[in-house]
């Protein structure tokens, strides 16, 4: 493919992604808040008895926003069952870091309108894992997945760009310690969703009647 086909590949791409966004953000909010929180209670359990909860030893767990699914509970189980527990922040409007949290009270509403944690020394390091013989398990937001395990995010790519940075960073090959588990109701799951190269695959997509694996 020369450079002019993929400059033009790459604006299709992200023109489907942008009108994707717009209807799926606006269909979720749109869905009824009982009817959203029954389903996220299914997806809680689901997650929660997953081998993806169980079998990690850090968590690291966005703080849900809006329409979301609803990840307080996992938060707190967490918490609870001696896990250690991180959530992400934004740092400068430019990239993202994962801070510890020691209870649901230490995440405050950032300028972004966004649960996040206070910047502090102690964030999430991933040599760690090795060092502990841990695992890890991220759980992550999107708007769009299918079921070849792609992810459509919110447009900024905070966590493609962090796990690119995590992954270079590595010493080890991280993806065989850190686990990533994305959370969505069943009508987000797509027959297929518009990704570049620079999009993560996610190792299991969970909703609130199914949990999806790579085939």
């Amino acid at each position: 493919m020369d450079q002019n086909s993929k400059v033009s590949r790459d604006r299709v791409i992200r023109e489907m992604k942008r009108t994707l966004r717009n209807d799926m953000r606006e269909k979720r909010d749109n869905e009824s808040k009982i009817i959203r929180t029954e389903w996220d209670r299914q997806i809680t359990k689901r997650f929660m008895t997953s081998k993806f909860y169980l079998q990690s030893n850090y968590l690291l767990c966005y703080a849900n926003f809006g329409s979301e699914v609803d990840t307080q509970r996992i938060i707190q189980r967490a918490l609870t069952d001696g896990k250690k527990v991180y959530a992400p922040k934004i740092i400068d409007s430019d990239y993202m870091e994962f801070y510890k949290i020691t209870k649901l009270s230490d995440l405050s509403i950032s300028s972004y309108g966004i649960p996040e944690p206070n910047e502090s020394e102690v964030y999430f390091d991933p040599e760690k894992l090795d060092q502990e013989n841990a695992i890890a398990c991220m759980v992550i937001p999107g708007l769009a997945f299918d079921k070849k395990m792609h992810r459509m995010g919110y447009g900024k790519g905070y966590y493609d760009k962090y796990l690119n940075w995590q992954i270079e960073a590595s010493k080890d090959p991280l993806c065989d310690l850190l686990f990533k588990v994305a959370l969505c109701y069943d009508f987000q799951m797509m027959n297929q969703v518009p990704v570049t190269n620079d999009d993560f695959k996610m190792d299991c997509i969970m909703t609130e009647s199914a949990t999806y694996l790579p085939s």
